[in-house]
């Protein structure tokens, strides 16, 4: 059975899914954190950092974390040249508090450098992460950005990224590149059932009808 570790982050997580010898790191985190989420995963065997997508504050530290750890870089089709350059996808708040977190957010992509790096691997719905020595598979999440995934454990738990989000209460994302999209993807987490969700912002919870 596999375990699976949450790494805060300051507002953003990262995590650890372990099974048996094996691991992949789920997201990077903020700068500054890549320390943190080197000693959770140092004396694991990690096979591979997996990105939920390619926002900044997701990825900051994988460049650094890749190379300690030797691991290559995977993240969902659409989303590979998001690590490069953050504004090439648009970005829209849901509400007003949403719109508060994508003016902020805008405004980290300008402060905020990126340490390169470039996956090697590009993930679509349905990929198998056995090759990994997980019991997992990629669920496309699209609709936060073109290349969201989620990661489905063992049919039990599943993470996210920010398709969904916990910052005030759970709920579809605050931010999104396409609404339509965004919705479908919820429907589609909702229509697995029992599953504990794993957010890239907040604490888990139970699945419920998102939309």
């Amino acid at each position: 059975m596999s375990d699976i570790i949450r790494i805060p982050c300051g507002n953003v997580n990262a995590f650890l899914i372990k099974e048996g010898d094996s691991a992949v790191l789920v997201d990077t985190g903020l700068a500054g954190y890549a320390e943190k989420i080197y000693d959770v995963c140092k004396d694991s065997q990690v096979k591979c950092i997996i990105l939920t997508h390619g926002h900044i504050d997701h990825i900051q530290n994988t460049a650094v974390l890749s190379k300690r750890l030797n691991v290559p870089i995977a993240i969902g089709i659409g989303d590979e040249d998001l690590v490069d350059d953050n504004t090439l996808q648009s970005m829209y708040g849901r509400g007003a508090i949403g719109k508060i977190l994508c003016y902020f957010s805008q405004k980290s992509i300008k402060s905020n450098p990126i340490e390169k790096f470039k996956p090697t691997i590009f993930l679509k719905d349905g990929d198998s992460l056995e090759c990994f020595g997980i019991k997992g598979k990629i669920l496309g999440l699209p609709g936060h950005t073109k290349g969201s995934i989620g990661i489905d454990v063992e049919e039990r738990d599943l993470i996210v990224g920010d398709s969904l989000m916990n910052m005030i209460k759970p709920s579809i994302s605050l931010i999104y590149e396409n609404k339509m999209q965004l919705e479908l993807s919820a429907r589609k987490i909702s229509d697995l059932g029992n599953r504990f969700i794993h957010f890239g912002h907040g604490k888990p919870v139970q699945n419920r009808k998102w939309v």
